[in-house]
Order: structure tokens, then sequence, then C-alpha cells
């Protein structure tokens, strides 16, 4: 899952995107060139346009202690 950092119109699939949206909406898969793309400042504007917003999984102690076993 991503999120929005800077507004744009996607002409790819005519959906506008607000600061804060979650990428991509429902229903577009879209494939990893085009994430490349926004995410990176490798497009016309020189500005990345999303965030990975992936949740982060953090070990707690207790499953380190499991691991450890």
């Amino acid at each position: 899952m991503y999120k929005v950092v800077r507004d744009f119109y996607d002409l790819q699939t005519n959906h506008d995107y607000k600061v804060g949206d979650k990428y991509p909406c429902v229903g577009l898969i879209p494939n990893k060139a085009r994430i490349d793309e926004l995410i990176t400042m490798g497009n016309k504007y020189g500005e990345a346009f999303i965030v990975d917003a992936s949740p982060v999984k953090t070990e707690t102690k207790a499953e380190t202690k499991q691991e450890d076993k």
C-alpha cells in the first residue's frame, strides 16, 4: 500500500489523487514500472508522488525469545 504525498491526476486511470489518499484506488493494480515512476523522482516533474505506507512488522520480545530456542 502507498500513500499520496503530492496531489496528482493519474492520466493512466483518470483518477484524481490528493495528499493523504491511498494509492492505488480500489480496483486498480498498477505494474512495477508505474509504482517506480511515482515513488521515485524519475518522472518528468522530478518529485515523488507516493511513499510506501506498508506496515512495518516489528518483533516483540516474546517472538525474539521463541526464535532463540
